[in-house]
């Protein structure tokens, strides 16, 4: 059936996100051998370099780059970044390496998408020397980071308490001219908050309403919960109203963390005056 199709890469792709190898392999053998108007593709073999990658069969990884350069089919960008991307969340650092060297030696480029998983990646694994060799890299190929990238770095240093190094990107940041968002300072709130820091919290929130800074409902609900979490009072003062100035709602999980916080004080009244303005804006 699958020659009434354009490619069989889609029913490959579908077996093996379904972990049915034996179905994709009978598929390929099928492609290979039997149809004149179809053939695998870089498409159908970057599927299964996925799937081994996702198993961690790294020697079969090499047996499908071996077969395509058997059929004269080079790996493109494309298909080395979604190793990468598989690698990096695996932590993979030793076949990361390898890989990264191969792309050198076939002149293929990362995008900054790559470099994303790889500068998270070993954030992770706090190797910051590996950091700033992959910002230097980026810098070579012109590829200029973005404040995505920057704000994936600030919450992992945030998270992991580093505010020396939140300080050195932020610097960073400011030399590059890249503006702050509104998950910028959700980063910095959440590692001052974390850190008791709680004047310069407010300070931050004081600087995001000049700026007319404006967070997601689910991130406030976040800062709400940090704070309960470290009791820090003025802090969920200053949150709520920035929403209601913002005309932002409330949802469960902010509400669920200010009646756990007040239950665990004995703040029996709270709790009620908390019940009440839940269902004054319609939340069971």
């Amino acid at each position: 059936d699958y020659h009434e199709h354009d490619s069989a890469h889609s029913y490959i792709s579908y077996h093996l996100k379904n972990y049915q190898l034996e179905k994709a392999l009978n598929l390929l053998k099928d492609v290979r051998e039997k149809s004149n108007a179809l053939k695998p593709n870089e498409l159908t073999y970057r599927s299964f370099a996925r799937f081994y990658m996702k198993t961690s069969d790294y020697k079969a990884v090499e047996d499908i780059k071996a077969q395509m350069a058997a059929d004269g089919i080079a790996p493109s960008v494309q298909f080395y970044n979604s190793i990468i991307k598989i690698l990096s969340k695996k932590r993979a650092f030793k076949e990361i390496d390898s890989l990264l060297h191969e792309m050198k030696a076939n002149q293929a480029k990362l995008h900054l998408s790559t470099y994303k998983e790889l500068i998270e990646s070993y954030a992770s694994s706090k190797d910051y020397d590996k950091i700033a060799s992959l910002f230097s890299e980026m810098e070579s190929y012109g590829i200029e980071p973005d404040v995505t990238l920057y704000n994936s770095l600030l919450a992992m240093y945030s998270d992991s308490e580093s505010s020396d190094r939140a300080r050195s990107l932020l610097i960073d940041m400011n030399s590059r001219g890249i503006q702050f968002n509104s998950f910028t300072y959700f980063s910095l709130l959440y590692g001052l908050i974390k850190q008791h820091k709680f004047l310069e919290a407010i300070e931050m929130i004081t600087k995001m309403d000049k700026s007319s800074i404006s967070l997601p409902s689910s991130t406030y609900a976040r800062l709400i919960q940090i704070c309960c979490e470290k009791r820090f009072h003025p802090g969920i003062h200053f949150v709520r109203c920035q929403m209601k100035m913002q005309n932002i709602k409330p949802n469960l999980t902010m509400f669920s963390s200010l009646i756990e916080m007040n239950l665990r004080l004995q703040r029996y009244g709270s709790v009620e005056g908390l019940f009440r303005e839940m269902q004054s804006e319609g939340l069971e």
